[in-house]
């Protein structure tokens, strides 16, 4: 359905608007997406704007899972963001590496998933899910986690 509506609006030149209440499912039709809440736009900007830096804990959730992190361990994790609100970071944003780094957690739960593995991690005041292509450690022990290059966005409330 996809490919035909895209070939019909290059083909007459026009453009298309997709109404969804699937929002994760519009990350790959749009050009621009724009978030409604109770009827009033809560953000608009390009697919991976609005999926890598939501306004709101609202709009991340529209878009797929996150994590939010708060406190001293947003501190360690995210010494560049400032302001009030929790970091909000994506699942397959986070790396794992040895228990070395500033923020250091324990493995609760490792699930696979198929195509990746969810690593539960606790951290001192948080708990969070990372996702990985591969998992070199196991459950009680000790992990370093990071933010990838870029990761992460800071929410103002």
């Amino acid at each position: 359905m996809q490919r035909i509506v895209e070939a019909m609006g290059r083909q007459l030149g026009i453009t298309c608007l997709l109404v969804s209440h699937d929002a994760a499912d519009t990350l790959s039709w749009a050009d621009r997406i724009m978030v409604l809440r109770r009827g009033q736009v809560v953000q608009e900007g390009s697919p991976e704007q609005v999926y890598k830096q939501p306004v709101d804990e609202y709009t991340a959730g529209l878009f797929g899972d996150y994590n939010l992190i708060s406190g001293a361990d947003k501190l360690l994790l995210a010494p560049h963001a400032h302001g009030a609100g929790p970091f909000l970071v994506r699942p397959e944003q986070f790396r794992l590496g040895p228990a070395t780094s500033a923020l250091m957690g324990h493995v609760r739960a490792i699930r696979f998933f198929g195509s990746f593995y969810e690593v539960e991690v606790q951290l001192s005041a948080n708990v969070v899910r990372v996702w990985a292509g591969s998992v070199a450690t196991s459950v009680g022990e000790a992990v370093g986690i990071s933010v990838v290059a870029g990761g992460g966005w800071q929410l103002s409330s």
